[in-house]
Parts: structure tokens; sequence; C-alpha cells
């Protein structure tokens, strides 16, 4: 199998995984707060990923994490990857619907292009910038279910709002795994999910401290087993694995496409349940696919230009 056949196959279970990930996390958030549904799930997944690094690479791993200089970078990815994304993401589902989350996460490529053009100065093109207003114009139409003067209120604004924090928090995770070239993608996601998970343990005991957070009950773990299943083995362990086996086999920028394929799937899971979206949402989730499609088959165009360009000058 060639390095473009594994990316695409890795990343297309993760699109399928990660469309699973809103409707199901939804229905455990009933049994579970975010905290602790945070921490049952990637408590678990580190450890299975660790075990995994150890048989695979050996105990070595820990030894020559020790003595490099890039352990302070791994804490800020796992911790922004893993405690930001999943506690962003599923406080915002509490008052948001499956469905507007998906459209909202489907947006990183165009706010990660945002985040080039702040943090290094890569100011994205004229047709970039047009397709990223058509997005946000979308996302708030699926967010206000069509009512644009209901964003000056809370509700599932807030919620969405969350979430788009939650996808910030996993482009910077994204983007950081480049400085992590040379570890396989094994080694990157075990070790920053554990630095993550102990983040998470962390706020969630702060947490639980103010109030915010409730230790639940073996009886209210055990009503959502199932759902922890899916969200510990195939979201949080096979997904995230295979997503960065995906970013290191096709780059962030392909990656972050096939995140298109989760509102899609998310919508589809939604009417299977009888909970069809209204036609505002059809409308803004399909605007901001269109905007996604339209700026890589731009980027795409570009690309092959350049590339056509240098071979004219060779």
């Amino acid at each position: 199998m060639s390095q473009m056949q594994r990316g695409l196959l890795a990343l297309s279970v993760t699109a399928l995984s990660w469309g699973g990930l809103f409707p199901v996390g939804k229905a455990a958030l009933v049994a579970l707060d975010p905290y602790y549904l945070t921490v049952i799930r990637y408590g678990i997944a580190a450890a299975l990923l660790l075990l995994i690094l150890m048989v695979r690479e050996g105990r070595g791993v820990l030894a020559e994490l020790r003595a490099d200089s890039r352990r302070g970078w791994l804490v800020l990815y796992g911790v922004t990857g893993f405690a930001g994304f999943s506690l962003f993401m599923f406080e915002g589902l509490r008052s948001t619907s499956p469905g507007q989350a998906a459209v909202i996460a489907a947006m990183q490529p165009l706010i990660m292009a945002l985040i080039l053009w702040l943090v290094r100065g890569v100011r994205p093109a004229s047709v970039t910038l047009a397709c990223i207003v058509v997005a946000f114009l979308g996302c708030a139409i699926v967010v206000s279910r069509g009512d644009l003067a209901s964003l000056r209120g809370g509700g599932q604004v807030g919620g969405g709002l969350l979430v788009f924090v939650a996808a910030l928090c996993w482009i910077i995770y994204t983007l950081g795994a480049a400085r992590f070239a040379d570890w396989s993608p094994l080694r990157f996601t075990a070790l920053s999910c554990v630095f993550g998970t102990l983040g998470i343990f962390f706020i969630a005991a702060v947490a639980t401290w103010l109030g915010r957070a409730h230790v639940p009950s073996p009886t209210q773990v055990l009503s959502v087993a199932w759902e922890l299943v899916f969200l510990i083995v195939m979201t949080s362990v096979v997904a995230v694995l295979l997503w960065n086996v995906g970013v290191r086999s096709l780059g962030p920028l392909n990656a972050t496409l096939f995140l298109n394929f989760i509102p899609v799937l998310v919508f589809a899971i939604a009417a299977l349940q009888g909970q069809p979206a209204v036609p505002a949402e059809y409308l803004g989730g399909a605007m901001v696919l269109a905007a996604l499609v339209a700026n890589n088959l731009y980027a795409r165009w570009l690309l092959g230009r350049h590339e056509q360009l240098r071979a004219a000058r060779l």
C-alpha cells in the first residue's frame, strides 16, 4: 500500500469514527458531565495508547522523552488537543445539536488559514478569504437555525462558540505535530494523549472542587457503557491514531478536508433517528461545505500552477 493510499484509508476511518462522536457524545452527556466524560474517555484511551506504544517501540521511548528538549511543547499540544478539544466540545454539545457542532468543526481548514495568517503572517488568498466569509455566514445560519437575530442571545449560540474554541484547540494540536516529525504517529499520539489526560484530571479536580463537576455513580457510568466504549475505542484511540497517520501521509491541509464528511454523516444519523434538520440547517451546512470544497479546489489549482512554473524554469 502506497503512502497516499495509507493516508486516504486512515482518514476515511477517522471521518467515519468522528462522525459518530457528536450524536454518541450528546447521548452520553445525559448521564455524565463533560468533565468526567472526558476523564473516563481519555483516562482509558491514554492507558491503551501507552500500552500499544510500549509493545511496538519499547520502554526506551520514555527514557528518550526525558532527554528530549521538546517536552514542554508536547505538554502544551497534549493539553490543548485532548483536554481543550474534548472539554470545550462536550460543554458546547450540552446546548447545541450534534449537526450544528459538526458543521462548526468542519470549518477547521478555513480556521487554520486564519491562524496561519495571524501567527505566521501568511495572508490567505482573496479566494480563500471569500470562502471564509461564506463559511462563517453558513455556520451562523446553522447555529441560529435561520434566525440570525438570535445570535445576540445565548443558548445554542453559546454552545456553538464553545465548539468553535474546541476546533481551534484541535487545529493547534494538528499543526503542532510537525514539530515532532521525527517521531512515529503512534509515539506522538500516545505521549501527547498521556500529558493531555493529566491536564484533564487536574481540570476535572478543580471543577469538582468548585462544584462545576460531579463524580458520577457506577450506575450512571454503566447506563452509557456502550457510548463510552465507542468514544474510547473508536474516537479516542483508533481515530486519533489514524488521524496522525493521515496527517503524516497527506499533510495537515488534506487531512482536515476529510472533516467535511462529518456533518453529512451526522445529519444522516439524525435523520435516521427521526430528528431531521430544519431547512436552514441544510442551507447553512451546504454553504460551509461548498466554501470548503471551493477553497480546496483553488488551493490545488495554485499548487499545480506552481509546479508547472517550477518545471518550466528547469
